[in-house]
């Protein structure tokens, strides 16, 4: 039996239609491209033969880089970033060796994200690897919770290119993770803006799901292989939070802010913030490794109450959407010592 190499190892294309290029870089993540997407299609047909005589098309072929759920870090979020809205240029922090990673949450036909980065992915071991390109992210979950790290689930399509030869000599990055109990938590009124009232009171948990945020589109292209042709920003991604507060004077402030309005509630908002280790020379505005989410938006739904060995706590549901005070939907800002992204 083979002693499991598992390796998955990922490089930026020019372009959806540049096509496959050698790996730069080791995704540090674990997952297998899971290619059950790929339709083929048997036409019923009545030709005096029972069962048929293998008459098929493939008609797509699409697949999904299955990643497990592992350690957010500073270093390699921005990769589902760039792969989700729009190839980005960091801006560096002043004389520091930090750079920010600035991702704008679109809100209407001037904010639309402009064109996102495309990835060649290589998966598999020593036995077999296998090929994806054209790769973008359909899709991010990020949670945390108490005594573990942030952890994300990012869903990248793309289309499955067979067998092939991993990229030798690629550097397994440094990266660092991101750690849950350097989370901070930040409610506002929209009028106050982002990051000034931090809860002090137990932030135990959370988690964000960003869907329908880019999907694939099969068109007639003139291509050699049933691909997806075009990939489009879908205009309508949802982007959803959930967390949980020790049922304490801020949580009962929220769920009052919650019931207002006939159950609508007063627009919100709300800034995640976790710090890492400090940055070789501090820059202007950070000094440390930096994950920033700014969400304007409402509590869609009522909450729940729980109890965990007599400590009651209240799950706050929260809806992201444009807010007119605010003038925005939100940003993502990562703040790490890279320049450029593999």
């Amino acid at each position: 039996m083979q002693g499991g190499m598992h390796l998955v190892q990922i490089g930026t294309q020019a372009s959806l239609a540049g096509g496959e290029v050698a790996a730069t870089s080791v995704l540090r993540m674990k997952g297998w491209i899971d290619e059950s997407d790929t339709e083929t299609e048997y036409p019923p047909e009545a030709i005096g033969i029972i069962s048929g005589q293998g008459r098929h098309a493939i008609k797509k072929k699409s697949a999904t880089l299955a990643l497990e759920e592992t350690p957010v870090t500073f270093e390699q979020l921005p990769i589902f970033l760039d792969g989700a809205l729009e190839a980005e240029t960091a801006t560096q922090d002043g004389a520091g060796t930090d750079y920010i990673w600035l991702y704008t949450l679109p809100y209407s036909t001037a904010t639309s994200p402009g064109t996102n980065s495309f990835y060649t992915v290589e998966v598999g071991d020593e036995q077999q690897a296998r090929i994806m390109t054209g790769c973008f992210t359909e899709s991010l979950t990020i949670t945390g919770a108490g005594e573990a790290g942030w952890m994300y689930t990012p869903v990248l399509r793309g289309r499955p290119g067979g067998n092939t030869t991993f990229t030798g000599a690629v550097s397994i990055p440094t990266v660092e993770d991101v750690i849950f109990s350097r989370t901070k938590l930040y409610i506002d009124d929209v009028g106050t803006g982002f990051g000034s009232t931090l809860v002090s009171e137990p932030f135990l948990e959370f988690e964000l799901t960003w869907e329908n945020i880019r999907r694939a589109i099969w068109a007639g292209a003139g291509l050699d292989q049933p691909y997806y042709s075009h990939v489009h920003y879908t205009g309508a991604d949802q982007l959803s939070l959930t967390f949980t507060l020790s049922h304490e004077s801020v949580a009962a402030a929220e769920i009052a802010v919650r019931d207002d309005t006939d159950l609508i509630g007063k627009p919100r908002a709300i800034r995640l913030v976790a710090e890492g280790e400090t940055v070789a020379t501090p820059g202007t505005t950070y000094s440390k490794k930096t994950i920033i989410i700014d969400l304007a938006g409402t509590f869609n739904e009522a909450g729940e109450f729980s109890e965990d060995d007599g400590l009651v706590q209240y799950n706050f549901n929260f809806m992201n959407h444009y807010d007119a005070t605010l003038g925005e939907r939100g940003s993502i800002t990562v703040v790490n010592e890279l320049s450029a992204l593999p």
